[in-house]
């Protein structure tokens, strides 16, 4: 019984890897459980097991993209909150700004992602989700490195924060490396500055 529950649970973490890569690689468009099933190499039938419906396949992946992204901001919130806050915060922004395999990827998802939620209820409603768990990950670097801003100061630079580093994901996917680099670079400076007034 272990060894079959165990063996779901791999199975459903490997469906999940699979279809937030396709969405990101691919577009959403590319997201169906068909896709999904040849991808992971079982049949629609088996995959249906572990995920009856598209929504449920929506809810997989965004389940994978979150804890992909707890997994990468995981470490700044520990520091934030026992170490130095100014360096955590300072870390995280230049995290947000700079391209890496990982950071790629998960902006290709997000881009994706925000297409697939304009028709997808399901999508829609983890999207809101997803970005509500940033803006919290974002409230919590930027008031452990800053404690006396009033709540409205506080949302303030999260909504501004928020907003430019979603904005930058779009803009830095289509520039080329150097200017990427640069704008990354001047980024993550401008966003430390409203952190920190």
């Amino acid at each position: 019984m272990k060894a079959e529950r165990r063996s779901r649970t791999d199975r459903s973490a490997q469906i999940a890897a699979v279809a937030y890569t396709l969405v990101a690689r691919e577009g959403p468009g590319a997201l169906t459980l068909r896709a999904v099933a040849e991808r992971v190499g079982i049949k629609l039938a088996s995959l249906q097991y572990h995920v009856a419906t598209k929504d449920a396949l929506i809810a997989l992946v965004v389940a994978e993209a979150v804890e992909r992204y707890r997994q990468l901001l995981e470490p700044f919130e520990r520091a934030a909150n026992r170490d130095d806050p100014e360096k955590a915060l300072a870390d995280a922004v230049a995290l947000l700004c700079r391209s890496s395999t990982e950071t790629d990827l998960l902006a290709r998802f997000e881009v994706h992602f925000w297409s697939l939620a304009e028709t997808e209820p399901a999508a829609r409603k983890a999207l809101d989700d997803y970005l509500s768990l940033y803006r919290e990950f974002l409230a919590g670097l930027i008031s452990a490195a800053r404690p006396t801003l009033s709540p409205a100061e506080l949302k303030k630079r999260v909504d501004l924060v928020s907003a430019l580093t979603e904005g930058a994901t779009t803009i830095g996917m289509a520039l080329d490396a150097k200017s990427r680099r640069d704008f990354e670079s001047t980024l993550a400076g401008h966003i430390l500055d409203i952190c920190r007034e």
